[in-house]
């Protein structure tokens, strides 16, 4: 009976002393395990690039996110299965070093939800920061641009200011327009060149046709070809006013005969003077106006059927 009972209870010390190596190498298993896991888990919670893409790192945040939810439900239906498993300690040692892995991944993962959030809000600050350089590079830019359409009005506010001036210092002129008509009477013409004039005529004296002795003239084919002589030129202007001995020529000049004053490019200036004075004093005149400048004027004689002139 003794026997019995001390071959039972050596039994027993064989079995607990097995179980109890069994537990330890497991425990030493499973510990290593979990420390290779952590190593490795370590190792993909490196921080990211703080350059990384605002999306993408959103994205992985809700991954992450998703692990996580899905690792506390595991923790707890294993702190479940602990809590069945406490009759057998080795069972519960095994679980609860299991729900410490686990709780340990889960504090991994809080912790690399959080560094993914503090990256995401630098990227979302840096790329701030970009649009705020970027928004105050315009100011500056837009602020030269109204600079120098400020300046350009001040510029164009001082040339009207001095056309101002100059239109209120000048004085009105009014021109005077008359319509082209038809006469009998025959032209006198007088040549002009140089602020000068020349008489032309040509003087009629009977059937005589013969230009004024202040040009030389040669006939060719009916046609006068007439030249000034320069001494005896007769001055339009005296300063600002017609000059004496004009005034003398117009007086003198035959009855029914209208002045048709020879001008060329180069005296339109001062036949345009001498126009407006002769307009405003109601003296009937005509003009003719040569291609180029001249130093000879040319006329011809030809029956004439109406005997009308244009003035």
């Amino acid at each position: 009976m003794s026997r019995r009972r001390s071959e039972e209870s050596s039994l027993d010390l064989l079995l607990d002393a097995m179980c109890n190596t069994f537990g330890g190498v497991m425990f030493i298993a499973i510990l290593l395990t979990v420390m290779i896991s952590i190593r490795g888990l370590e190792k993909k919670n490196a921080v990211p690039d703080q350059n990384e893409n605002i999306e993408v790192v959103r994205q992985q945040a809700a991954k992450l996110q998703n692990e996580l939810d899905e690792l506390m439900k595991k923790t707890d239906e294993q702190a479940k299965l602990l809590e069945n498993m406490k009759a057998d300690p080795r069972l519960r040692l095994v679980h609860e070093i299991a729900l410490m892995e686990r709780m340990y991944r889960e504090k991994l993962l809080s912790q690399k939800m959080a560094l993914q959030k503090v990256n995401l809000s630098r990227s979302i600050l840096k790329n701030l920061e970009v649009q705020t350089m970027k928004a105050v590079a315009d100011q500056q830019k837009t602020e030269k641009q109204l600079k120098g359409l400020l300046a350009m009005v001040k510029k164009k506010k001082t040339i009207l200011a001095d056309l101002n001036k100059k239109i209120g210092s000048a004085q009105l002129k009014n021109l005077v327009f008359v319509t082209m008509v038809k006469k009998e009477d025959i032209p006198y013409f007088i040549f002009v060149n140089n602020g000068k004039i020349w008489p032309v005529g040509p003087e009629i004296n009977g059937k005589s046709y013969t230009p004024n002795p202040a040009v030389t003239y040669q006939v060719k084919d009916r046609s006068f070809l007439c030249s000034p002589i320069p001494e005896k030129g007769i001055s339009i202007f005296t300063g600002k006013e017609l000059a004496p001995e004009f005034r003398n020529f117009m007086k003198g000049l035959p009855a029914g005969r209208i002045p048709e004053f020879v001008i060329s490019k180069s005296d339109a200036p001062d036949f345009y003077r001498l126009r407006e004075i002769l307009k405003k004093q109601n003296v009937f005149h005509g003009f003719l106006m040569e291609p180029d400048d001249r130093d000879f004027f040319a006329y011809q004689f030809a029956n004439r059927a109406d005997k009308f002139y244009e003035y």
